[in-house]
């Protein structure tokens, strides 16, 4: 196998990314934007390049380990298999609690909560992406060695990053352009059966921002130390620039391109309590993860300074757990008298300070719970 740098500690920037992702995520949940919103409806297309980010980060760190062990992996496996049956006993009881629950059958709870199955009356919707990682975990060895495997092996895994890429993000974008110019002929052309043909899995997309984010590290720092060579301090400074302009233009077309695909499917430029429909299926969402992306490393190399380490060493840290709680908390705030208060005045601030607030909440709910052994492990 082909011999590779070992990382030494974290890689600080990609814990920043992690917070900002964080942030967005807990934006677009239990969204308090008036319905007119242009604003509101910009940050919602910014966000939906919150989750790939996380699955590039993912890839981008665990394909840089020195060396694969069975043993490690499966027992990564299990515990993301427990910590998924953990929570979802836990937002069981927050609708059993809240006498929001109806009951139903012992084998729909062993569904449920082993079979990963949806449960009537119990919204474990944000679960989606942890299931979908747990399915990526199945092909991670695949990836890993041929990742790893020297230069032959390197490009059965970029074929298997063109693959996933054109399956899950290029054919569906493909079938949304014909359907929306000539509705016609996407009646009698369907793509998606490429996507059958040639498809890896479910969740291809997915699998897409997992291989990207192993070859975005890999080579960004190749690229950088021949940027390091030129000698001068000032030439890496101009080449930072650069990059981070390159980065926010994809972030700014992929937005833009977002809320013309929004446009043309709901004919909204507003928010309208809407959401886009397979929004991670759209090449624009691939170009605003890839902005967030390298901007997030431009900012992190350029600018130094307490708030960063901070969001780096809490909530950059900590996000698994963050991830599940906030989605238990806002359903819990729902049920409240003081919601209905809070949709009589809503404003896209008021969205803002309430991801700021829930987030970091959350962060220190799941800081408290690192202390405790048992519980650790579930976040």
């Amino acid at each position: 196998m082909m011999r590779k740098r070992e990382r030494i500690g974290r890689i600080e920037y990609l814990d920043l990314l992690k917070a900002i992702s964080m942030f967005l995520v807990v934006y677009c949940h239990g969204v308090l934007l008036p319905y007119d919103s242009i604003i509101g409806n910009i940050l919602m297309s910014v966000a939906w390049g919150a989750v790939p980010c996380f699955m590039m980060v993912s890839g981008a760190v665990m394909h840089q380990r020195k060396c694969f062990s069975w043993r490690t992996h499966l027992k990564h496996m299990g515990v993301t298999y427990i910590t998924l049956i953990a929570w979802r006993i836990l937002y069981l009881l927050t609708y059993i609690v809240g006498d929001k629950f109806n009951g139903c059958s012992i084998g729909q709870v062993v569904s449920y909560l082993f079979f990963l199955q949806n449960l009537e009356g119990v919204d474990t919707g944000v679960m989606w992406y942890m299931i979908a990682y747990l399915g990526i975990m199945f092909l991670y060895p695949v990836t890993y060695y041929l990742f790893c495997g020297g230069k032959s092996g390197r490009q059965v895994a970029f074929f298997m990053l063109v693959l996933s890429g054109i399956t899950g993000i290029i054919v569906p974008s493909g079938q949304w352009l014909i359907n929306a110019i000539l509705p016609s002929l996407g009646k009698q052309l369907d793509l998606n059966t490429v996507v059958n043909t040639l498809t890896i899995g479910n969740n291809t997309n997915l699998l897409f921002y997992f291989l990207l984010g192993a070859f975005l590290l890999e080579y960004q720092d190749a690229l950088g130390e021949k940027w390091r060579c030129l000698g001068n301090h000032s030439n890496l400074f101009r080449s930072q620039i650069v990059r981070w302009g390159l980065c926010i233009l994809l972030l700014l077309i992929g937005t833009t391109g977002l809320i013309i695909v929004k446009y043309v499917d709901t004919g909204y430029v507003i928010w309208a309590d809407t959401y886009l429909n397979f929004g991670y299926s759209r090449v624009s969402t691939m170009l605003i993860a890839i902005g967030l992306y390298g901007s997030v490393e431009c900012l992190g190399n350029l600018v130094q300074g307490k708030v960063k380490k901070i969001l780096e060493e809490t909530i950059g840290r900590n996000t698994l757990g963050i991830y599940y709680l906030h989605y238990i908390i806002l359903t819990a705030f729902q049920w409240t008298t003081s919601y209905g208060l809070v949709r009589t005045h809503y404003f896209v601030g008021m969205n803002i300070m309430k991801a700021i607030l829930l987030t970091t909440l959350c962060c220190g709910i799941t800081m408290l719970m690192h202390k405790i052994p048992m519980i650790k492990r579930i976040c």
